[in-house]
């Protein structure tokens, strides 16, 4: 097992809504649910990926490492890693955070249906615990009790092991239900696009349109890559209205972020306007990310001119998506700072 697996659960994002709805057809009564049900979604799949759970499972696997058979280590594990034994003076963490996959697993059976990202919930939940249960429990209390000194490591390699599989089923969960919850929220956040257009709002309106095409490329092409398809064997039918979408966004957005008319419309201040301009200038890099990609599959190689094109980088393949998702992370940021 590679340590960059871990760097893949830092490259999943979420668009947070400023006034999204769930349509005004909907009762109180469903319209909470499905807020609930979706707040739910959103919080499992951020503690997921976020940088505690990353940081604590870090610890571990930087003493034992990433690879099916452990590290061979001589320290004292008496005191933990971070773990704790829940006494009056630490928390016990798996009980702490239990409710980050209790709450969404439990709500996955019940209304609205969200399809594959229910059942996608439900595989990732119980990944969450089978790992959180094995590292907070059954590993902490195997080294903090002192167990391991009177076995001589005995248990080391069998809870590696757990430990492994574990987190190779909780990234591939995380995979899964990104893709199918990505789904849910393109058509949640998408109605605000109707709001905007109302509202004459033609900077958000663009600065989000800009966002949700950027996140079905970025659906699409990891997809593919859950299938074992090469990029570059994208189907150009699906790729390329998406991308012409995207580049007559963000034309569109930089010719008008600048008007002051249209700040003054949209209640900007000037620091969402400088905000704004970051959007811009980041939206028109990864312009150049996408038009990479697209060239790249229409020649069927990745040997042709791009923007790396002269420049020294590491050994490897140039994989224009990579960087692509890395923009699209910014502008997700750039957009909250300015609807927040």
């Amino acid at each position: 097992m590679k340590k960059g697996i871990v760097a893949f659960i830092l490259a999943l994002n979420l668009i947070l809504s400023a006034c999204g709805s769930t349509g005004g057809g909907s009762s109180q009564r469903e319209q909470a649910a499905f807020t609930e049900k979706y707040n739910a979604y959103i919080e499992l799949l951020n503690f997921s990926t976020g940088r505690w759970l990353y940081g604590v499972l870090s610890v571990y696997y930087d003493t034992f490492g990433y690879d099916i058979e452990p590290i061979p280590v001589d320290k004292d594990f008496t005191n933990g890693f971070i773990f704790t034994s829940g006494d009056a003076d630490t928390p016990n963490l798996h009980e702490m955070y239990s409710k980050n996959y209790e709450t969404p697993r439990k709500l996955a059976d019940s209304n609205p249906d969200f399809g594959e990202a229910d059942v996608a919930a439900h595989r990732l939940a119980d990944a969450l615990e089978a790992l959180m249960r094995t590292y907070f429990i059954d590993v902490d209390t195997y080294y903090s009790s002192g167990e391991y000194l009177k076995d001589d490591y005995a248990k080391t390699s069998d809870l590696h092991l757990e430990m492994i599989n574990g987190y190779i089923e909780f990234l591939d969960a995380i995979d899964y239900f990104s893709m199918a919850f990505t789904e849910v929220i393109l058509e949640y956040e998408g109605q605000d696009l109707e709001v905007f257009k109302e509202r004459g709002w033609d900077i958000h309106y663009h600065m989000l349109s800009t966002i949700l095409t950027a996140r079905k490329i970025s659906n699409m092409f990891q997809k593919l890559d859950a299938q074992g398809i090469d990029f570059l064997d994208a189907d150009l039918s699906e790729y390329e209205p998406l991308y012409d979408q995207l580049v007559a966004d963000i034309e569109e957005l930089a010719s008008i972020y600048n008007d002051e008319d249209k700040h003054t419309k949209e209640n900007l201040t000037g620091m969402q306007v400088n905000r704004i301009s970051f959007f811009v200038s980041t939206a028109q890099s990864l312009e150049t990310a996408a038009t990479d990609t697209l060239n790249m599959i229409k020649a069927g190689t990745e040997n042709i001119p791009n923007e790396l094109t002269g420049s020294v980088t590491t050994p490897g393949r140039n994989m224009p998506m990579y960087r692509f998702d890395q923009r699209l992370d910014s502008l997700i940021d750039y957009y909250n700072q300015v609807i927040s």
